[in-house]
């Protein structure tokens, strides 16, 4: 390749660069557009496609031009005045002032109406900044003025003499720098509006800092935006785009599966059982779990689903009623548990089975700790249940884990119980796991490390221990 045409690609990629704020997408444009007799418009076009492709809403807001309103016809300072502007103005304008296209030729390349262009050419026009509004840029030396009867940002577009490069250059040195700054700055005000509560603020400011360069980082927290936002359709859509780049992104599958989730509850109260189940195997195909394979049998059972052991799920996931065994699996007495609007414990009903009394406390009402103790004391030398849950780990036990840091045991302490009040008190919790590494359960133990129940995990809430003494 001679000089001539490697300085011409670097330019042109520079030039992609500047459309794009993406030196990776820059350089496949460039080379692209290297071997086309018009390599500057076959930037511009593969540089426009590439942006709608990631701005999905990029041209959508038609605008309708004002009577009597000028239109943009010249750039004075291109770094500064592109600047202003939103990114449709920014690309009309470019192909307005520096490549001289009528706006029916900008209509007809982009897609959309030519009042829309006029009305962009307007807006553009009206954030021509004053002199003291100007975004500070990198120092840059001006081209020579163009002949008379000429626009000064227009040229021929031909290889010939080399008018490519000058041309190249000047959008390259002055604009890529600038866009990179400014692209930032809109990346940190939407960080900034997204903590103050402005939801809607930062997206767009998000979304500008997409189209100037600050790509993914922009493209996820658009997904966040949208999310706090409630509107978790939205946001499902920029967290996938984030993902098909990024597929082992973890916070970016957790999020999906919070969109998907909040899909699946939304359309089981709507009873499309049909769009539930397409939300549900999307989990699945993301993080396999076994207690949204709970909610799936659920929903081909017509409504619950009971394991094995005994408990009853629901089309939500939620724990509905579980079993306190003996060891051989005969069933002394059975927990219920209710449920307010967001899912949450509110209360837990023991029942008696068979000889068993009814519990001394058959009825609780849960209040907001993110730790508390509750337990049914049948009387006698009768089982007793204990239900825990907490937020993290708790502050009174001692962990054991493995080395990817994931917790094999729990042991705790509990005073002695007297003889009026023949309680189960575990000491010891040994965590059971999925073939998925997700923890499903535990084996409870006394102080004399003899097993004495079991323990179910129920999501979002916590921990139900279930203890049975042999007797």
């Amino acid at each position: 390749m001679s000089e001539m045409n490697t300085e011409k690609e670097q330019l042109l990629k520079e030039l992609a660069a500047g459309y794009t704020g993406n030196e990776a997408e820059a350089a496949r444009i460039a080379a692209e557009a290297a071997a086309d007799e018009n390599p500057v418009r076959r930037v511009r076009e593969l540089s426009v496609m590439y942006v709608q492709d990631r701005d999905r809403d990029l041209f959508e807001n038609v605008k309708t031009p004002r009577e009597d309103q000028k239109e943009l016809s010249e750039i004075n300072d291109l770094n500064r005045d592109l600047l202003q502007m939103d990114y449709e103005e920014r690309i009309v304008s470019l192909m307005k002032v520096y490549e001289h296209l009528g706006n029916a030729e900008i209509a007809e390349i982009l897609g959309i109406d030519e009042t829309y262009v006029k009305a962009l050419l307007q807006d553009a026009e009206e954030k021509l900044p004053h002199p003291e509004e100007s975004i500070p840029v990198p120092e840059r030396t001006m081209p020579e003025e163009q002949p008379a009867g000429k626009p000064k940002w227009h040229f021929s577009i031909s290889l010939r003499a080399g008018l490519i490069l000058a041309a190249v250059l000047v959008l390259a040195l002055g604009i890529f720098l600038s866009v990179r700054s400014y692209s930032h700055g809109q990346y940190e005000r939407g960080v900034l509006a997204m903590e103050d509560g402005n939801y809607e603020e930062a997206v767009k400011y998000f979304k500008k800092a997409a189209g100037w360069g600050e790509g993914d980082q922009a493209m996820l927290k658009t997904g966040d935006a949208y999310f706090l936002m409630g509107n978790d359709s939205n946001a499902y859509t920029y967290y996938e785009d984030y993902h098909e780049k990024y597929p082992n992104d973890a916070y970016a599958i957790d999020q999906m599966i919070l969109c998907l989730t909040k899909q699946a509850d939304r359309n089981i109260m709507a009873n499309d059982l049909t769009k539930a189940k397409e939300a549900l195997e999307k989990i699945n195909s993301l993080k396999e779990s076994v207690f949204v394979g709970y909610r799936l049998k659920a929903l081909e059972a017509g409504g619950h689903y009971q394991t094995d052991d005994g408990s009853v799920w629901n089309l939500y996931g939620q724990l509905m009623k579980a079993a306190c065994l003996t060891d051989s699996n005969a069933v002394l007495y059975t927990v219920e548990m209710q449920y307010d609007g967001n899912g949450h414990w509110t209360k837990m009903n023991a029942g008696k089975s068979g000889t068993l009394r009814t519990s001394q406390f058959d009825r609780f009402e849960f209040t907001e700790d993110s730790s508390y103790d509750v337990r049914w004391i049948p009387g006698g030398d009768l089982p007793a249940a204990y239900a825990v849950t907490y937020s993290g780990e708790r502050e009174d036990a001692v962990y054991e884990k493995d080395e990817q840091g994931n917790v094999l045991s729990m042991t705790v302490e509990h005073p002695d119980s007297s003889s009026t009040e023949p309680f189960a008190a575990y000491t010891k919790t040994v965590f059971v796991r999925s073939e998925t590494g997700e923890v499903i359960g535990a084996d409870v133990y006394d102080q004399n490390e003899r097993k004495i129940g079991r323990g179910i995990y129920v999501p979002g809430n916590g921990w139900l221990y279930l203890f049975h003494l042999s007797r």
